[in-house]
């Protein structure tokens, strides 16, 4: 049996981690409006927003990275299932809380409303990975039956192409459709380069200074890219936002998710550390999803963190950084009571029924 990598395990709490930062900055407001901003201020927000962006792109990579595998490509629907239910649980429980806080805003309608997140799109990321879970078998025959050298070409082309190119053609329009990466298109690209990564070693060359040194050079760039954009950009372009090139199909955040998933891989973390990695990182999922839970997003989030713009530098870091690392700890510490409430009912054996019934439907219906 293959030993678990833990340091992929690892990245997907930093990468959780991320996510929160981005959004304390994003929809708590902790950007703030760059004319009004202290210029130290602006650079480290946008320096901790340039890196952040990386997590999306780096969850997707690393799901092609861990989910591609040489043989047992068969679908685990069950598998599926168990995010769903977990996702419906925490719509509820969280809904039913705002009902003492909010009673005035919450009827019977919000409830129904937890148990089609995907119908409904109430998490954008989720709704992707609903179409990817079902297409990620495909990609992973595919990968599996390619030889190395046709499959690392193919990923460095479709990289050109739907990150470089078509980030440079976005002043003209969304040429791919790619939505700035918010799609199931962009994401289940991401989870092919993960595979191929796996699969073939590619980009396993990067070392931990020349990754680290790579990354903050592309996120100083990025940061001068917003910056001084405009000041590069012909008049007759002036039109276009700079800050449309700050997306998960970036050029140089692609990269800087790679180097992380690189990286991570070859972590080796002493037996105290993989204690904890394995206490957390089954709940990192449930970071995403309370984060982003409508009231949570709404009411815990929006607008809340606008007073850091004006706030000391120092102060403002130790609150983005200690509020990430708060809420990423808290829930998965929730998750973990979540876990235990679900095995104690068992929930997976309900799954892995359901996933056999459907099984066997699908099997007398492409019988020959």
């Amino acid at each position: 049996m293959k030993e678990r990598n833990y340091g992929i395990d690892l990245l997907r709490l930093v990468l959780m981690f991320y996510v929160i930062i981005l959004h304390v900055l994003g929809q708590g407001g902790a950007v703030g409006n760059p004319s009004n901003l202290d210029a130290k201020y602006y650079w480290l927000v946008m320096f901790l927003e340039t890196i952040a962006y990386c997590a999306v792109d780096g969850f997707a990579l690393m799901s092609g990275y861990v989910g591609y595998k040489e043989e047992n490509n068969r679908l685990r629907l069950s598998h599926y299932l168990n995010i769903w239910l977990q996702v419906v649980f925490y719509g509820l429980v969280i809904t039913a809380v705002f009902c003492f806080i909010l009673p005035q805003e919450i009827g019977l309608t919000k409830f129904i409303k937890a148990f089609f997140p995907v119908t409904l799109v109430s998490y954008w990321y989720f709704t992707a990975y609903t179409a990817l879970f079902f297409v990620a078998p495909l990609i992973n025959v595919a990968v599996q039956k390619t030889n190395n050298a046709t499959l690392k070409k193919s990923a460095v082309f479709l990289l050109v192409l739907f990150s470089a190119y078509a980030s440079a053609a976005r002043m003209f329009g969304d040429t791919f459709n790619l939505h700035y990466g918010y799609s199931f298109v962009w994401i289940a690209l991401m989870y092919y380069i993960g595979a191929v990564m796996k699969k073939t070693g590619l980009f396993s060359g990067i070392t931990a200074v020349k990754g680290i040194v790579a990354a903050l050079i592309l996120a100083i760039l990025r940061e001068l890219w917003l910056i001084h954009g405009w000041d590069v950009v012909p008049p007759f372009l002036h039109k276009f936002n700079v800050r449309y090139y700050l997306s998960y199909n970036s050029p140089a955040i692609v990269a800087i998710a790679i180097i992380h998933v690189v990286l991570f891989a070859k972590l080796r973390l002493p037996s105290k550390m993989v204690k904890i990695v394995k206490f957390a990182a089954p709940g990192a999922f449930a970071v995403y999803i309370i984060n982003v839970q409508y009231y949570v997003w709404n009411y815990v989030m929006k607008g809340n963190f606008a007073f850091l713009a004006k706030s000391p530098l120092y102060e403002a870091l130790l609150v983005i950084i200690g509020f990430a690392l708060l809420f990423v700890a808290v829930s998965v510490t929730a998750d973990h009571f979540r876990q235990v409430l679900f095995r104690a009912v068992r929930l997976n054996k309900l799954t892995v029924f359901i996933e056999n019934r459907v099984n066997l439907i699908l099997d007398r219906l492409v019988r020959d």
